[in-house]
Parts: C-alpha cells; sequence; structure tokens
C-alpha cells in the first residue's frame, strides 16, 4: 500500500467515522490498482461473496470476510492517526478522535460493516471488469 500519500491518509483522516469506508474505496476500489480489487459482493440478499486469494476467486462468507476487512483497515486507520494525531488539524482531530473513542462499540462496527458491504456492491463492476480481465488472461494462457 506504498501508494496510499501522506496526503491521502490526510483526507483519508478528515473524514472521521467514514475513514475506514473511504480507505477501503480508496484501496480495494482504486481502479488504478488492480491489484487490489480481491472482493465482490454481487448480491446483497446472499451471505456469500468472491474473493480473490492465491491467484483464485472463492466464493466465501460475506459476515466473515467484512469482519476481516474491517478488522484490517480499522488497524491501519488507528496506527496512521496515533502517528499522526498531534500533527492533525484542530477538526480532523475534532472528528477522528470522536470515531477513535467509539470504535471499539459494536454498533458502530455493525454500522461501518454494512457501509462497506452497500459500498463494495455498489462499485462492484470495478472488480468485476478486473475479474473478467483476468479470466480472459487465464484462459488464454490455457489455450496457448
Amino acid at each position: 500500500m506504498e501508494y496510499v500519500k501522506y496526503k491521502d491518509k490526510l483526507n483519508i483522516l478528515r473524514k472521521g467515522y467514514c475513514s475506514v469506508y473511504e480507505l477501503v474505496k480508496f484501496i480495494n476500489l482504486n481502479k488504478e490498482h488492480p491489484e487490489n480489487h480481491s472482493l465482490i459482493v454481487s448480491n446483497l440478499k446472499d451471505n456469500k461473496m468472491l474473493v480473490r486469494e492465491d491467484s483464485r476467486w472463492q466464493t466465501e462468507n460475506k459476515d466473515v470476510c467484512i469482519d476481516v476487512l474491517l478488522g484490517y483497515r480499522k488497524d491501519y486507520i488507528l496506527k496512521e492517526y496515533e502517528k499522526r494525531k498531534d500533527k492533525l488539524d484542530k477538526t480532523t482531530r475534532k472528528r477522528f478522535k470522536k470515531y477513535y473513542e467509539n470504535c471499539d462499540k459494536e454498533e458502530v462496527d455493525d454500522n461501518i460493516k454494512r457501509d462497506l458491504i452497500k459500498l463494495l456492491y455498489d462499485l462492484r463492476e470495478i472488480p468485476l471488469k478486473t475479474k473478467r480481465l483476468l479470466d480472459k488472461q487465464e484462459k488464454q494462457l490455457e489455450n496457448s
């Protein structure tokens, strides 16, 4: 994730409660980084989703995957906040501190998970396009 620059991190931290959401959008749905297009929610009602691991697409439990995703991205955001909190502007500190003080509450996590599922569903065409391209390349390799 070297491409997440200082400026990007500040913009994400400015989002407070929405910082995890924005980080997932920036990393996992960034059109310039298809290597991170590894999560596809194609149906909101189904408890399954596609996950790319070890160069293979697999159907996984959506709740488990979203829990793992939230854990990784929340840890990243909290570490970035700890590193930079003394350098943040007052508004950003205030917004993020409110999230920071409540981030361990189950209700907060549940709201973020719901928003992440919706985000991954709404922008599913980004990783689907990458999947189609990878599937096509794989098929070409098999046929050569």
